[in-house]
């Protein structure tokens, strides 16, 4: 019995090692990985200043970054995805109407009636006048908080500020990134626009035809050069793709020498998953 009672007691004791052991090493590979990560992002934030750099200098000859078009740069013996889109492509939640904002929904996967009753919500939360009286019943003691707690301001600050929105707290990242708040246009520009965005412009115009309006895409107009005054964002993805988030910075372009650039956000994003 005693030999019987030792040998659980090894048993035991090699079970308890054997899962201290397996912490330890888990730790250790945790903040590896947040090691690298913070790494990772530290040399995009680099090829971010790199691009915006060249940016606000164009050579005359050699690598020009044009909106629309991906390219790689090496920068510390590493790639990176560099990207650049003008944000007249996305929708700005302080000016769109409520038909470009359910647009928005209704074509990437959500009823008509649930995309327009989000964007009801959104053009409610910044007029600052939410309408509790439509608002669903599984909804409404969000709505009463949002009574009690109105926002700050009328106007969005920035687009995360949509998850503070009632009906918007599951909406995705990627659907998220078709918003902005730095545009200032009703529009969002078909040549400029993300697949999410082009996807909400096709479906409003077969729902609504207008003769003024395409979607068509014009290669030579998508690749043309950044101008003074265009609101871009710039974003670098360290390779391969997935291994880390990515950062990305929105940016406006002020011709002046000594001040090259307005920079509004800097931030890290996730790449989204690509779109059914």
């Amino acid at each position: 019995m005693a030999l019987v009672a030792v040998l659980w007691l090894v048993a035991i004791l090699t079970m308890l090692a054997t899962s201290v052991a397996m912490l330890v090493t888990n730790h250790r590979h945790l903040e590896l990985r947040s090691f690298e990560a913070a790494v990772a992002e530290r040399y995009e934030d680099s090829a971010l200043r790199v691009v915006l750099l060249e940016l606000s200098a164009p050579r005359q000859k050699g690598r020009q970054w044009l909106p629309g078009l991906q390219r790689t740069l090496q920068l510390f013996d590493r790639d990176f995805q560099i990207t650049v889109q003008r944000e007249a492509g996305r929708v700005d939640l302080n000016f769109a109407d409520v038909d470009l904002i359910a647009a928005v929904f209704a074509a990437n996967g959500y009823g008509d009636e649930a995309a327009a009753r989000l964007a009801q919500n959104a053009i409610a939360w910044r007029s600052g006048q939410p309408d509790v009286e439509n608002i669903p019943k599984l909804e409404v003691d969000a709505a009463a908080n949002w009574r009690a707690r109105p926002p700050r301001n009328a106007s969005f600050e920035t687009p995360a500020e949509l998850r503070q929105v009632v009906g918007f707290q599951t909406v995705s990242d990627q659907l998220l990134d078709a918003f902005t708040v730095y545009a200032h246009l009703a529009d969002a520009s078909a040549v400029d626009a993300p697949v999410v965005v082009r996807n909400a412009l096709k479906w409003r115009a077969m729902r609504n035809p207008s003769p003024q309006e395409s979607t068509a895409i014009d290669p030579v107009a998508a690749a043309a050069a950044l101008s003074v005054g265009d609101v871009f964002r710039v974003k670098a993805c360290a390779l391969p793709l997935g291994a880390y988030t990515c950062r990305a910075a929105i940016v406006r372009l002020t011709g002046r020498s000594f001040d090259p650039f307005q920079i509004f956000s800097w931030f890290s994003q996730s790449i989204p998953a690509a779109p059914d």
